[in-house]
């Protein structure tokens, strides 16, 4: 029996390597859609990156990082081809210095509670709302994955600074070689997406006050100077005259925007209504209870310590009420990402290590279900890649031959959790907008039981089948 326990850990190990792989598959066979087709069209449509910067700032947003990396992997297929590699391990790694920024330290292999970061990284990674359109799909991770990697990475220097100023009693450098990082993290943070910009100001908000007011001590140079260039990006961000066209497509009253913004509020924590999501996430933060704090302690200095990361969570919902009716579940994943280092600040502790066969057990669960989450994502990734490949010959040949118009199948693969596919009613206006680009009609075939259905292919099952 103890040789079965010991034994756990390699088929853990195993299990998250073929995982990863899975993932990053998925990752690669996720297809271009939708704001992909439009954003690789305007790159198409400018000669350099200036004129592209100057089109999306007076006409659409304010993002420096989404236009930035937009032209970047839209106008280089190497350049998009590893960052579909790498958006997956990013997020992987955001997580890990997200850890440093709470706990302190980085944790390493060989640290004792290497496994209750694999726990916890798991956990979020199992239950993160809309990973699919934030992760997978190419505009996703540009407009939020990457941003978060760069302002997790900001904060990091920040709270490293911090805490050297807090346990020395030598005075801080005014500049040192974090400097040129602070400054060019400073300002894509700030210029990023609103959420992150709003998030980012008030945790340095939150170091400066602790420095000045509590410990009585002296601000480094670069601190001012970071702190400076996340202002100026912020400015960067709600100036630009592309918000305001963008936001004045969906005009609502103000009691509308009340309402929605209420609903929004209540019900973000909740996944926006999808219960079982929101099943998940719940149940993950029962297990890091049960993994960091089972006996529920709780003292003033570690609520107090945590409340910077609810802090940070609330904030991030709150700023969304210019833009509520643009909010969806994509909006909710960076306040239930930061939700959960609320949960682990206020749960941890430095004596809360322990060794059992219930963690070993816990591991080996969650591993297993990456397995087949991984697995089954591929598949639908797969099957759904090749579709598209098909609709595309089906418009090429359709131009190739001058007809005014073409229908094309509905998409039919079930999407997974991390597979991102429009619904019918959005690829029916995809199709409307593709059209003006390709100078030919495009609509759906006629749901005659010839074409397939929307929603109709399960790939797990194709899988079953495929020796018949």
């Amino acid at each position: 029996m103890n040789f079965l326990i010991k034994s756990i850990y390699p088929i853990v190990y195993i299990f998250i390597i073929i995982s990863i792989i899975f993932y990053i598959a998925s990752s690669l066979y996720q297809p271009l859609v939708g704001d992909d087709i439009f954003i690789q069209h305007s790159v198409n449509q400018n000669n350099n990156f200036f004129n592209y910067l100057v089109h999306n700032y007076f006409t659409w947003t304010g993002r420096f990082s989404q236009i930035f990396l937009g032209y970047l992997v839209f106008s280089n297929e190497s350049i998009l081809l590893i960052l579909k590699i790498l958006n997956i391990p990013i997020f992987f790694l955001s997580i890990w210095l997200c850890w440093y920024c709470v706990n302190g330290y980085y944790v390493t292999f060989y640290n004792k509670n290497f496994t209750d970061f694999l726990i916890f990284t798991i956990l979020i990674w199992l239950s993160i709302p809309a990973s699919a359109v934030n992760i997978i799909w190419v505009t996703g991770f540009i407009t939020w994955v990457y941003p978060l990697f760069f302002s997790i990475c900001f904060l990091t220097i920040n709270l490293n600074i911090f805490k050297k100023l807090q346990n020395s009693t030598n005075t801080q450098k005014n500049i040192t070689w974090k400097l040129p990082f602070l400054i060019f993290l400073g300002f894509l943070s700030g210029s990023s997406i609103e959420q992150l910009s709003a998030i980012n100001f008030t945790i340095i908000i939150f170091i400066f006050y602790n420095l000045l007011f509590k410990n009585k001590l002296k601000i480094p140079l670069e601190l001012y100077i970071g702190f400076l260039f996340l202002i100026l990006g912020i400015f960067f961000l709600i100036l630009a005259p592309g918000n305001y066209i963008r936001m004045s497509l969906l005009e609502d009253n103000l009691i509308q925007k009340i309402f929605k913004y209420l609903l929004y509020l209540f019900s973000s924590f909740f996944y926006l209504g999808n219960i079982e999501k929101a099943t998940t996430f719940l149940f993950s933060i029962v297990i890091i209870i049960y993994i960091f704090n089972p006996n529920l302690n709780y003292s003033k200095i570690k609520i107090q310590n945590s409340l910077i990361w609810l802090t940070a969570s609330i904030v991030s919902l709150i700023v969304m009420f210019p833009a509520i009716s643009f909010v969806s579940i994509r909006t909710i994943f960076y306040p239930i990402f930061f939700f959960y280092f609320f949960i682990l600040c206020i749960n941890i502790n430095d004596n809360y290590y322990y060794q059992d066969n219930k963690k070993r057990l816990i591991i080996l669960f969650l591993s297993s279900i990456l397995i087949f989450d991984s697995f089954s994502s591929f598949l639908a990734n797969k099957n759904f890649y090749f579709e598209n490949i098909q609709r595309n010959k089906i418009i090429d040949l359709a131009i190739k031959k001058n007809m005014d118009e073409v229908k094309v199948p509905f998409f039919s693969t079930i999407p997974s959790r991390l597979t991102y596919i429009q619904t019918p009613k959005h690829d029916r206006e995809f199709l409307e907008a593709f059209s003006k680009i390709k100078n030919i009609d495009i609509s759906h075939k006629s749901v005659d039981g010839k074409s397939p259905l929307p929603y109709s292919t399960n790939t797990l099952k194709k899988f079953r089948d495929i020796l018949n």
